[in-house]
């Protein structure tokens, strides 16, 4: 048994189709039986039943195919640790975000290190990180910043720290047509009746501020769209209105930013590895002077 015949395994129980394997894997369909024939003959169980459509995972390929995940999730840690390590000699920081990111003081600060450290590649990585990601996932970044919902898992992981920087307060954006645009301010009870407008990507809780459930106390609808442009043509239309932290969207012309003095501030920081490399330490330490509020 070896890591390629598991991950080819796994694979096949998800797509229920060896071609598909065989193509992934970039090798020939007959290679992917072979090998999970193989596997068969060491396991002595049949792993899988052929259909019509494909293949399908037998009661001991469903079986062992939760053993076989957790083993090649091992396998994947492991490479990365032993990828991170060695990074620790290498000029290249990897940065990621808990929340999509948009924060413009980030980008700016990161762009002015480039410009005074040119042999430093700072490699910014635009997916989110969840707060359910496996320990190996994170271990792949340097540097974090982590925005601290309701959830704290990534400030408990053994082997990080985390600096605090501040705190983002929440602003509701509506148009300049709106009869909202005059308030100095708004709590949840002044806009109860009105529709919320949200991304799509956001109706996970821990995304969403207000959450859903304060959303629905409050008798705020939601509405959810797939985009940032579609969210900021809706608003202007005035099917609704807009939260989030300050630090996020520029107003435009045409809208009004009015501050959410009912929300809680979002508490944001870096979270880091402990053990790290010199330029990684440089970095951090200049992220901190120019990021802490």
């Amino acid at each position: 048994m070896n890591f390629f015949q598991l991950e080819c395994f796994v694979m096949a129980v998800e797509k229920k189709s060896f071609a598909e394997v065989a193509a992934a894997m970039h090798v020939t369909q007959p290679t992917i039986t072979y090998q999970m024939n193989n596997l068969e003959e060491e396991l002595e169980e049949k792993l899988f039943s052929r259909t019509k459509r494909g293949v399908e995972a037998t009661r001991a390929g469903q079986v062992f195919y939760d053993d076989a995940r957790g083993i090649l999730a091992e396998y994947h840690h492991a490479l990365e640790h032993f990828r991170h390590a060695l990074s620790l000699t290498d000029a290249v920081i990897r940065v990621g975000f808990t929340r999509p990111p948009d924060n413009y003081d980030i980008f700016s600060a990161i762009n002015r290190y480039r410009t005074d450290h040119p042999d430093t590649v700072i490699d910014v990585e635009q997916g989110l990180i969840a707060s359910d990601s496996s320990s190996a996932q994170v271990d792949h970044y340097d540097i974090i910043l982590h925005y601290v919902y309701n959830d704290q898992d990534f400030m408990k992981l053994p082997g990080f720290s985390y600096t605090p920087l501040g705190s983002c307060p929440y602003y509701v954006l509506v148009s300049e047509a709106s009869p909202l645009a005059k308030r100095a301010s708004l709590t949840l009870s002044d806009l109860q009746g009105l529709k919320l407008l949200t991304l799509e990507e956001y109706k996970l809780s821990r995304f969403q501020v207000p959450s859903l459930e304060e959303l629905k106390k409050a008798g705020i609808e939601v509405g959810l769209l797939n985009d940032m442009n579609q969210l900021i043509y809706a608003i202007a239309d005035r099917a609704g209105f807009g939260v989030y932290p300050a630090k996020y969207q520029e107003v435009k012309a045409g809208f009004v930013r009015i501050p959410l003095v009912s929300q809680p501030p979002l508490p944001y920081g870096l979270l880091y590895h402990d053990t790290r490399s010199a330029a990684v330490d440089d970095f951090l330490q200049y992220l901190i002077r120019e990021l802490t509020a």
